[in-house]
């Protein structure tokens, strides 16, 4: 009995994993068909991808003894533990890289290699905790191409958005399993342990996952009205500490929040219902059209924000469809607010904080979608797979931009790799990692946000970011800094005596002689 079982399990693990994988192939291939470029041929291209990959690489090769990747020299908690700092993000993905690292290596395309990992893993454990059959397979193919494709393919190497959307997928599957077997069984119990980790875990990186141990401890409470009671209590109290944990691992960061929140919109200098409405017809217009300016970006936010609406509807529409639903308590008013605390607690947090793009909203309406359709026939999966096909022209004609795309044009794509390569393996040349130091010395300062120039820096140096110099009265603490215009050294040169060690037309690169460290 207990081979059979096993066999029953390696083989639905190996037949999802394969399914899975199917869609992942016709997407990405199609993309190397058209644009006559190779996945593995890429390399980061923007701020979020070469700080992500050098801070890996930094940790793949050196652990905790790398330099301070932060802001305004502004130091947390984990320094003063004597490790280096990583991010604002902590350094947990960076631990899950270096170990895929090891079993496949480390080159600078590695960002896919994660991609991939990640998302065949949260396959397989969707498929080991759920499996019905070939309908699975329609469901994430219309899942993949309608809402991940775009995403996935535009952000393949900030491996970082991957890790999150696979996230979503594997924390579908431990809820589905909440809701759908029976109390106080191991499959049970088990669920609810591997999603209490992984929460646990994903919070360390973005916070905004604390919030789904509400529905967790809820859908695991107890009968009765204390049961509702403690479980709201238990949930709250696991925000607060991953709240507080996360604090204690990440950056400090002194700019204040990011973008603007719809108060300060509606009452900033010169508002009007105008201004508004135009902006509305606008919006409109550009979901229409095909134009190429970042559509992928305005078709997920705006399905996004009907999902957000629409979720909690639709569950009560299909709640007599839902199979399993009521079988622990679990209703679908539980499943609505499940839906509510995933995504609408991101838009009431944009109405005080800040507006949430795609990054933060696409990985909570995955895991709603998974969800729901789980519950649903699979004839409703050809009205997902539908739409999205007859988007998939639009998506695609928008990753030909070369200026926001992830492969551009062959052509393009080389004379770019070669000139930025070039140039920063020339730089980084003059940089040293010097181990058994303190972090300081091993960490190099920018005025600017970091491109590709810097990847071939060695492991170990961290890129720090000072964006507010005219601010700064006491000489700097980093052993390396990079300076663009005159501004600029005149802004560093008021407090800090400086060195010059490469220069060329893109900046020019100083040695902090006030810094403490070896030449």
């Amino acid at each position: 009995m207990a081979s059979r079982s096993t066999t029953s399990w390696a083989m639905r693990l190996l037949a999802g994993t394969l399914l899975i994988g199917l869609p992942i192939a016709i997407s990405f291939w199609t993309i190397c068909i058209i644009f006559q470029s190779s996945p593995w041929t890429y390399l980061p291209r923007n701020h979020d991808e070469t700080l992500f990959w050098i801070d890996a690489n930094s940790f793949y090769h050196v652990g905790l003894q790398g330099g301070y990747s932060g802001f305004e020299e502004m130091l947390g908690f984990a320094p003063r533990l004597g490790i280096g700092l990583y991010g604002g993000h902590g350094f947990f993905a960076f631990f899950l890289a270096t170990i895929i690292g090891k079993l496949i290596g480390f080159p600078e395309y590695s960002g896919i290699n994660f991609a991939y990992f990640f998302y065949f893993a949260a396959a397989a454990i969707f498929f080991v905790a759920r499996w019905r059959g070939r309908s699975d397979m329609l469901l994430f193919a219309a899942l993949f191409i309608g809402s991940f494709f775009p995403f996935f393919s535009h952000l393949i190497l900030n491996w970082q958005e991957t890790l999150h959307v696979s996230v979503a997928i594997a924390l579908a599957s431990i809820f589905m399993s909440l809701i759908s077997e029976d109390a106080h069984t191991p499959k049970r119990r088990n669920a609810f342990i591997i999603g209490f980790v992984l929460l646990l875990l994903a919070s360390l990186l973005r916070y905004s996952w604390a919030l789904l141990y509400l529905p967790l401890f809820l859908f695991t409470r107890k009968p009765g009205k204390w049961g509702y009671i403690r479980s709201t209590i238990a949930g709250f109290l696991m925000i607060g500490v991953c709240y507080i944990m996360y604090k204690l691992i990440s950056a400090p960061y002194p700019y204040g929040k990011f973008g603007f929140n719809y108060l300060e919109g509606l009452f900033s200098e010169g508002f009007s219902s105008k201004h508004y409405l135009d902006y509305l017809a606008w919006n409109i217009e550009f979901f229409f059209s095909f134009e190429r300016d970042n559509v992928h970006d305005k078709l997920l936010l705006w399905t996004m924000s009907s999902f957000v609406f629409a979720a909690p509807v639709l569950t009560y529409l299909f709640q007599n469809k839902i199979e399993g639903v009521g079988k622990n308590g679990t209703t679908a008013a539980d499943l609505t607010l499940f839906h509510i605390i995933n995504m609408g607690g991101l838009f009431i947090f944009s109405i005080f904080w800040y507006y949430p793009n795609t990054r933060l909203l696409a990985p909570c309406f995955l895991l709603s979608l998974v969800i729901m359709t789980s519950y649903l026939p699979s004839r409703w999966y050809y009205i997902v797979l539908v739409a999205s096909l007859m988007l998939l022209p639009v998506n695609l004609e928008n990753h030909r931009d070369g200026q926001t795309d992830t492969y551009p044009i062959k052509q393009e794509y080389e004379y770019l790799s070669n000139k930025y390569k070039t140039y920063g393996r020339e730089m980084a040349k003059t940089i040293r990692y010097i181990p058994d130091s303190s972090p300081w010395c091993n960490t190099l300062m920018l005025l600017d946000w970091t491109k590709r120039d810097f990847l071939d820096v060695p492991p170990g140096i961290a890129i720090h970011f000072f964006k507010e110099p005219e601010k700064h009265d006491l000489p700097y603490k980093s052993h390396y800094i990079f300076i663009m215009n005159d501004e600029q050294y005149s802004q560093v040169t008021r407090t800090t005596k400086i060195e010059q060690l490469w220069k060329s037309d893109h900046g020019t690169l100083y040695l902090n002689l006030d810094a403490q460290c070896q030449k």
